[in-house]
């Protein structure tokens, strides 16, 4: 757990050094956006990075729900998750006001909750959640993960490249409009996605 820890918080940490100065030189020299609607932009990119951050940091914790098999609590949350992003989907027909750094706030405050969530409770009820030096910077344990992680890293950053780099080219090409309609897109294939997997688990 400590070793694993120790790579799924630097890598975060690395995503966001990285990513924001990365991020806001595409919002500003990349993208086709409106300039009404750089900043929204920006804020979309702020609190993309926290969930990803988040996210990341909480993979080490939510395996140990794997590992004890308590997979109905692990799908319980991945329902709750989807069921909420629906219903915060619904609630921006009722939302006055800049819809999008609304969406982007409610879609980035889910799963973070629910991680924050799910790692409190992993620390209450698994003794191996606990941070100790002498095994986060294990030399041998880290290079059998990550032997291991480059592999899904790889798998990962292809799927990355595949779904944003047609995102980037469709705004490039079409515009933010019409980049939009293929985000919401995906956003509900990605939720229905999870929350049959979060049913299968169960």
């Amino acid at each position: 757990f400590n070793a694993a820890f120790s790579i799924y918080f630097i890598m975060p940490l690395a995503l966001v050094a990285v990513g924001y100065p990365v991020g806001m030189y595409a919002i500003h020299h990349w993208l086709v956006i409106p300039v009404a609607r750089v900043a929204a932009c920006e804020w979309v990119l702020r609190f993309s990075l926290v969930a990803a951050f988040v996210g990341m940091s909480s993979i080490p914790f939510t395996a140990m729900y794997q590992a004890y098999q308590l997979i109905t609590e692990l799908s319980f949350w991945g329902v709750a998750s989807t069921l909420l992003t629906f219903s915060a989907a619904l609630a921006l027909l009722h939302v006055d006001g800049d819809r999008l750094m609304t969406y982007s706030a409610m879609m980035s405050c889910i799963p973070v909750t629910i991680n924050a969530i799910l790692i409190f409770r992993a620390r209450r009820h698994f003794p191996a959640c606990r941070i100790q030096g002498r095994y986060f910077w294990n030399g041998a344990k880290l290079r059998r993960l990550l032997s291991y992680s480059f592999w899904e890293f790889f798998g990962c950053l292809g799927d990355m490249v595949r779904s944003q780099g047609t995102a980037f080219l469709i705004n490039r090409s079409f515009g933010p409009a019409m980049n939009a309609s293929y985000t919401v897109a995906n956003q509900v294939s990605g939720h229905t996605t999870s929350l049959s997997a979060a049913l299968l688990g169960a």
